[in-house]
């Protein structure tokens, strides 16, 4: 299977005779290449493959979090002695093409997604959280309890694109309490994570309102059923307490706020959270430092300002809220949604391994960007 890689040196992916290119990422360039991955061996009958499948990948996509770990790979990849190259991407939908002796919760020729519950709530436990980095490696040995059957009515490429984000949208939500009716403030309208928040959110009924620093087609609201969009200066400092001037025109306050980088929004966006609400953050901008700005390195939270800020939570009976990814029944959740033609992931464009270097700079570099970027690793090219 071809697959694309990040390697050590751009030099050494062309000495060993692999198609190469270089793509910028957050201002730092990095080499990748392709290469030909064989189907490896699987004995279903070993003893360490009792609870293990084999799954064939049709597709995979990448989330903010890749980023950080393709920097991590190539520091590295630069490090080692000899050239080497390291796979990527997190989120997939495969083929179950052989299962272990003690596998019962999917089996050969069913589809599968990954279940990246944290903390793990099915037995047997095999680890918290993502199961894979390297899902863009075309053939994983997984654990059967990180995999979830995917529905037959699911079309594949948005399969690749819910995992994570819809698990981790749907988890903030349960936390935050929202149901129909709820006010939700929504930031970093155009994340993966926020479009699949307000296109959940829209299907509890909750009245969704939502941060954004671009402008909004029709059809761009329409695919996550037409929240109210604020706009915000892009170069609004972080941590900031300045307010922010189009929310305190509103004059409304929220139930709920759910926020992504609350190395951006969370001074900002606290003075608006209602009597008893709930601030849930999933996330930070700042995951490597090659993703951190000049700006970003300058900013740091006022102590003042921060005292206001905790004051004012106590006193308002408001809850500050860490959420890592969720729990298996957020992912079902999320699946239930789609099923009953709630909600659907929001797909920005589709490559084959042949655009792996177009569906790199999409993922990681194009403006405007809308959705998910996803690999589809079967036969064929994408327009």
């Amino acid at each position: 299977m071809k697959t694309v890689v990040v390697m050590s040196a751009l030099d050494d992916a062309q000495r060993r005779n692999m198609p190469s290119f270089e793509v910028p990422i957050h201002g730092t360039t990095l080499p990748f290449a392709l290469v030909e991955v064989p189907q490896p061996e699987f004995d279903e009958s070993a003893p360490e493959n009792a609870q293990q499948v084999l799954v064939r990948m049709e597709a995979f996509s990448c989330n903010y979090r890749d980023a950080g770990i393709l920097f991590m790979s190539y520091g590295a990849l630069r490090s080692l002695e000899k050239p080497g190259f390291m796979h990527f991407g997190s989120d997939f939908v495969g083929i179950v093409e052989a299962v272990g002796s003690e596998v019962t919760a999917v089996k050969p020729g069913q589809r599968v997604m990954p279940d990246s519950s944290y903390p793990q709530d099915r037995e047997p436990v095999a680890g918290d959280g993502i199961p894979t980095n390297k899902a863009g490696r075309g053939w994983l040995v997984l654990p059967e309890s990180k995999l979830c059957p995917v529905p037959d009515n699911l079309d594949p490429v948005e399969a690749a694109a819910l995992g994570i984000n819809a698990q981790t949208a749907a988890s903030m939500l349960r936390r935050a309490g929202v149901k129909a009716g709820s006010r939700l403030l929504i930031t970093a309208g155009k994340s993966n994570t926020s479009l699949c928040v307000a296109g959940l959110a829209a299907a509890i009924g909750a009245e969704c309102t939502v941060l954004s620093t671009s402008p909004w087609s029709e059809e761009e609201l329409d695919a996550v059923e037409c929240p109210n969009i604020v706009p915000v200066d892009r170069n609004s400092k972080p941590f900031s307490s300045e307010p922010l001037e189009a929310l305190a025109a509103r004059e409304e306050s929220y139930d709920a706020i759910i926020d992504p980088f609350f190395d951006l929004y969370f001074m900002q966006v606290m003075p608006y959270l209602a009597h008893g609400g709930t601030y849930v953050t999933c996330g930070l901008k700042n995951q490597h430092q090659a993703q951190t700005t000049t700006v970003d390195l300058e900013a740091q939270v006022p102590a003042p300002d921060l005292f206001d800020v905790l004051a004012s939570a106590m006193i308002g009976n408001k809850s500050i809220v860490g959420n890592c990814i969720g729990l298996w029944n957020d992912l079902e959740t999320a699946l239930e949604a789609v099923a009953a033609g709630k909600f659907h992931p929001v797909i920005d464009s589709v490559y084959s391994p042949d655009q792996a270097e177009e569906f790199l700079r999409r993922s990681f570099g194009a403006e405007p960007r809308f959705g998910k970027v996803v690999m589809d690793m079967r036969s064929g090219l994408h327009e």
